[in-house]
């Protein structure tokens, strides 16, 4: 792999210059949208209107290429560079979207592509991109994660008082955050050293000890999941046990002595005192419930790329103004809100979505280009084809659709 001083050299010269979304024709990157746009109209810095002859496919790739090779063409030495170019270019942020390839060129000029990957759509990305610089013979192998090789267990629950997660499985390098007892994880494959790869509950990809996580299945995840919490808002000390401020853990009842009862990781029932501890509201909450409404308030509402309003509205505005009406502030566009809340639903995994949750749609160049609110039933809210609509994930309903299902990324929740 390149080293990170190469990342480094590369991202500088190209975060001001990358537009951040995909070629697309609507903001979600589908091709199905049943109205016209302004071809003069620019969006993340491409005009809506290509050249004659071009599609925005083609202009899209090409203004990328460019940046890298002035003239469109690739150099099968410069394979590695070109990997890590469309990392920083293409994939929203590898902390958040489980990716990882490597290249090497067989006798006959075939190139092989291996490493990891959760979404077909990045893997496709980077085969595109390499396509339009030329490379003809593309052997694609990346791994599709969660990986077959764990079975049902594909989930898991922190056991230890607290683990941080690391960017590689020697558990060495750079740390990328601290998962709590109770917390929740998303297993992605095993990995050497006795470790997980898995997404810890802000979203971050990172390798973790397995002997810090249980592995469940989807109906044991699921229990713990749905269970009514108690979040610990002081260290609860007893002997040489420790649950952590900030642990929620399933709430057992009250004990005798009046405390909260809780229930940990390997099933034993331990004591919290009430003074530092309290309930986690078992369904939506006030503000949730507040976003919810103000994003039906605007039900029919003309799509208005940047629109916030319902003179107009697109859909990471439906979003953010939604919840800012609830008192909570929002980034503006749809993968910047990806990084707030706690990820509670994954695109093989949608059990724990419940209304007010926030949902994220990757578009065909890989990238999150698309937001929209979850209201229950699998019903979603969201500003997409000309208007504020509502869309089902359920194929037997009449508001199904088949792209929004099939690109759902994952859902976050922004408050308990």
């Amino acid at each position: 792999m390149i080293q990170s001083v190469v990342r480094c050299t590369l991202a500088a010269a190209l975060f001001a210059a990358i537009p951040l979304s995909a070629a697309a024709q609507d903001e979600e990157g589908n091709s199905d949208a049943p109205f016209q746009f302004d071809p003069t109209e620019i969006r993340r810095g491409m005009r809506m209107g290509g050249e004659s002859g071009k599609s925005r496919d083609q202009l899209y790739y090409e203004q990328v290429i460019s940046r890298v090779e002035p003239d469109l063409v690739g150099d099968a030495d410069r394979l590695p560079v070109y990997i890590e170019y469309f990392k920083i270019a293409l994939v929203n942020d590898l902390r958040i979207i489980p990716f990882d390839a490597e290249a090497e060129v067989e006798e006959d000029g075939t190139i092989v592509l291996t490493g990891y990957n959760a979404f077909p759509e990045t893997g496709a990305a980077l085969v595109k991109l390499l396509t339009h610089m030329g490379f003809e013979n593309i052997d694609n192998r990346i791994e599709e994660l969660p990986s077959a090789s764990l079975g049902e267990k594909k989930y898991g629950i922190v056991t230890a008082t607290h683990v941080i997660t690391y960017d590689r499985p020697e558990l060495t390098g750079e740390k990328m955050t601290n998962a709590l007892l109770g917390d929740h994880v998303f297993l992605l494959k095993s990995a050497p050293n006795d470790t997980y790869l898995c997404q810890t509950s802000e979203g971050y990809v990172s390798y973790v000890a397995a002997s810090a996580v249980r592995a469940v299945d989807a109906d044991e995840f699921s229990a713990w999941m749905d269970a009514p919490k108690v979040v610990v808002r002081l260290d609860s000390e007893e002997g040489e046990n420790r649950v952590p401020a900030g642990a929620r853990l399933p709430f057992a009842g009250m004990s005798d002595e009046g405390e909260f009862a809780v229930r940990m990781p390997d099933g034993s029932v331990r004591n919290i005192p009430t003074e530092i501890a309290a309930m986690v509201p078992a369904g939506p909450g006030e503000q949730a419930s507040i976003a919810m409404r103000t994003a039906q308030s605007l039900l029919g509402s003309k799509y208005v790329w940047g629109g916030k309003t319902s003179d107009g509205v697109d859909c990471s505005g439906l979003v953010q103004s939604s919840y800012r009406a609830a008192g909570i502030n929002l980034a503006r566009d749809a993968y910047q809100q990806a990084y707030g809340g706690e990820i509670v639903a994954t695109r093989w995994y949608r059990e724990h979505l419940r209304g007010g949750d926030t949902l994220y749609f990757l578009g065909r160049g890989g990238k999150i280009t698309h937001t929209a609110m979850y209201l229950g039933n699998d019903i979603l809210i969201e500003a997409s084809g000309g208007t504020v609509r509502l869309s089902s994930f359920d194929p037997e309903s009449d508001l199904y659709r088949e792209a929004r299902d099939r690109g759902f990324c994952f859902g976050k929740r922004i408050v308990p």
